[in-house]
């Protein structure tokens, strides 16, 4: 959907800017609450895109560009935490069960290492999520237009 930024609107734009925006209350709700509260905030743009989807085409698309970018970032997420704590919990039961017999003790640092990994990978995911959210809240802010790797292209396949 190619779209020349002089042929949108005011409020067309601003609605743009706010559904992609949305990433930063979201990314405060999820910190805030334990990622309990992230749902909610994520359906935001897809409020958006419900009420535009017949009257403008770029805050529709804008809208749910925003919609399935939040909620993959929510779906990786997860998945994510579930490999990171698949891994280490076995990388902790063999180092436990080898530690019987004094073998396991030279794995503690390697488990220990692991478990640090993951967690400056579950921490720093969530920022880049934001940082790519808010980069596309600054571009449609500054030229009108954004498209998301992957996303933009499915969407207009689908829409």
């Amino acid at each position: 959907m190619q779209t020349t930024f002089e042929s949108i609107s005011v409020e067309e734009r601003r609605l743009a800017i706010l559904a992609h925006g949305s990433i930063l209350l979201s990314f405060l709700i999820a910190v805030t609450t334990g990622g309990i509260g992230v749902l909610a905030t994520v359906l935001i743009p897809f409020f958006i895109w419900l009420l535009y989807r017949d009257r403008s085409a770029y805050v529709a698309f804008h809208a749910m560009q925003a919609t399935v970018y939040q909620l993959a970032l929510v779906a990786i997420f997860l998945a994510l935490v579930g490999v990171l704590a698949a891994i280490l919990g076995i990388a902790w039961v063999v180092t436990g069960l080898l530690s019987l017999i004094l073998i396991g003790l030279l794995l503690v640092p390697v488990a220990t290492v692991l478990t640090i990994a993951a967690s400056v990978i579950l921490a720093l995911y969530p920022l880049a999520g934001l940082a790519y959210g808010l980069t596309a809240t600054w571009q449609v802010y500054n030229s009108g237009d954004f498209r998301y790797e992957w996303i933009a292209n499915w969407l207009e396949n689908r829409i």
